[in-house]
């Protein structure tokens, strides 16, 4: 358990006194935006009262939960449960209580949002994603528990599979997955190498068994993404993708006898076969990833690109030998006919159980996903954080030309529809809802968690907060607001968001706020996650994002918040991959 006292940063001495430690004065120490504990706490279970001295003045915090006891004074109180006890959270007190804003808007009815309960408040703790020593981006927060969970070794992931069954899109997209929620991931084609090593053009007898040069070759540029693999992961990568075929028992073994022989590094290997037994799918794979795949860069004709192609998977199906065929007795996951089906041995732990939920509910069915923010609320007339506001007359005008847009797209009987649970949101999204496919509030999708400074502006936080202000222009990615979320917090509340995007095969339309989108636009345009909280996303705009096989291509569109005739059309201003 760590305790933080935030404020009074010029006094020379502040200690806490608590039941469990018999009322003696601990010692607190100033670190970056608060007073904390030197050592780290583990109170028994129950409730227990505490206070702090600062300069040897008594003191509380009013706005978390507090007792009176027999002497009349008051004790802020703190509740350990059982299951809580040998993990670490977090319980910040503060010196000084947020003060009321009396805001004055352009219009007269409106009413301020509803006040936090700050006793339920108190108690959240969050989960800060894969936090995980030696395997994480990041070192854990304090009260990051999920060390807990691991054995703390580095993943090595091995495709396995014949060619245009999924393996590079399964793997790319892991991969950003895994990046996305904090893991250092890395992809590791064995194709790139040979087309970095050799030039001119490799056919499907290249690829032959018969060809011991060509074996020759094939293997040595294993072993380069291999070598390349092991110092990735010296260097301080998490989880590393070998991605090839590796079709083969001695291929395999191959492999794992590389990876037992680097003693230095703890590695846990799982192979990942990807199976399809359905041509149509084969064929669709075949014409939307291999016609434009780096190999037939130089060769125009179609017809021989997919006709030599398909020797080359025939050429692999002569020695094919799926995994469990033989006496294997490895860690794997077999994902088969595009997660019909899913096979999975010897597969423990945190991260794996994560991994094999994503994997699950992949796909490559192409399909559209809408992102675009609710329309102008009355907090965004004064820049101010939080509340729930309703949209203003120009909100109102934009959630009219935004239902005429998905109109004229010609897909709106057909589309998911997702909003937060907030007024602005449910406001701007409900029309295009009313006629669509599936229309779902969903409370993960609500606006980022300001805690205390919910209705405030920048420059009120600025003025009245200043060491908050300045935490918080240091590194908003991991910032958290007083008894708020930070942008690490968030996106781990969005991974069920991220399941359902890749579940689903419908168009997909998402109405949310700007801290949301900003962390699925990164997950879904592939952005490092520092970069994530500095994603611009002006109102009023839609961005509709086409996945392909290498990608995905972005497309901008204008929606106006003024009346103006059906036949409009919005205007795309950007298009990018």
């Amino acid at each position: 358990m760590t305790i933080r006292w935030v404020g009074d940063k010029q006094a020379k001495e502040v200690t806490v006194c608590a039941s469990f430690g018999e009322w003696k004065p601990m010692k607190m120490v100033w670190r970056t935006d608060a007073w904390e504990l030197e050592d780290e706490l583990f109170p028994p279970t129950g409730t227990h009262t505490l206070f702090f001295l600062v300069d040897g003045v008594r003191k509380v915090d009013p706005t978390a939960p507090t007792v009176k006891l027999d002497n009349n004074k008051e004790y802020n109180t703190y509740c350990t449960e059982p299951n809580t006890v040998h993990s670490s959270p977090t319980v910040t007190y503060l010196s000084v209580p947020p003060r009321e804003h009396q805001h004055h808007h352009h219009h007269n009815n409106h009413k301020r949002a509803k006040s936090h309960d700050w006793a339920s408040m108190y108690h959240r703790a969050f989960l800060n994603q894969f936090m995980i020593p030696g395997v994480s981006k990041h070192c854990p927060l304090p009260e990051d528990t999920t060390t807990n969970l691991s054995d703390y070794r580095k993943l090595v992931l091995i495709m396995v599979g014949l060619p245009a069954r999924g393996k590079s899109f399964t793997s790319r997209k892991l991969c950003r997955y895994l990046n996305w929620a904090g893991l250092e991931c890395k992809v590791f084609n064995y194709g790139e190498y040979r087309r970095e090593n050799l030039s001119g053009f490799q056919d499907s007898k290249f690829f032959s068994s018969n060809n011991p040069d060509g074996v020759k070759l094939r293997d040595q540029f294993a072993r380069m993404a291999m070598e390349d693999c092991i110092k990735f992961l010296k260097e301080g990568g998490g989880v590393a993708i070998l991605d090839g075929t590796n079709s083969t028992v001695a291929r395999r073994q191959m492999v794992v006898d590389f990876l037992k022989g680097r003693k230095e590094l703890s590695l846990k290997a799982v192979f990942i076969e990807v199976i399809c037994n359905d041509q149509s799918v084969i064929r669709e794979n075949v014409i939307n990833a291999k016609l434009s795949n780096p190999d037939y860069a130089t060769i125009a004709d179609k017809e021989k690109v997919l006709k030599d192609f398909m020797e080359r998977v025939h050429e692999y199906e002569k020695t094919y030998e799926p995994l469990g065929t033989q006496r294997e007795d490895k860690s794997y996951i077999k994902i088969i006919d595009v997660n019909r089906q899913l096979a999975i041995n010897r597969c423990y732990g945190y991260v794996m159980s994560k991994i094999i939920s994503y994997v699950s509910n992949l796909h490559s069915l192409p399909r559209p996903i809408y992102l675009c923010r609710h329309g102008q609320s009355e907090y965004n007339l004064d820049e101010r954080l939080g509340g729930d506001p309703p949209i203003t007359e120009k909100g109102l005008q934009y959630a009219i030309n935004l239902n005429r847009f998905f109109e004229a797209e010609g897909i709106k009987q057909d589309m998911a529809v997702f909003s937060s649970t907030m007024t602005r949101s449910v406001q701007t999204a409900v029309r295009i809802g009313k006629g669509a496919a599936q229309y779902v509030k969903w409370k993960a999708l609500d606006e980022i968690d300001v805690g205390i400074c919910d209705g405030m502006t920048y420059d009120e936080v600025k003025e009245s907060m200043p060491e908050e202000f300045a935490a918080r222009s240091k590194d908003k990615l991991r910032y958290r607001y007083p008894r708020g979320e930070s942008y690490v917090d968030l996106a781990k509340r969005l991974e069920p968001v991220i399941m359902e995007i890749e579940r689903n095969m419908r168009p997909t339309l998402i109405v949310g706020h700007q801290a949301v989108l900003r962390c699925l636009l990164a997950y879904l345009n592939n952005v490092e996650q520092e970069k994530m909280p500095h994603i611009t996303l002006p109102l009023n705009t839609v961005l509709k994002l086409t996945p392909h096989a290498y990608g995905t291509k972005v497309d901008e569109f204008k929606i106006p918040d003024y009346e103006v005739e059906k036949k409009t059309s919005p205007l795309r201003v950007t298009q990018s991959e």
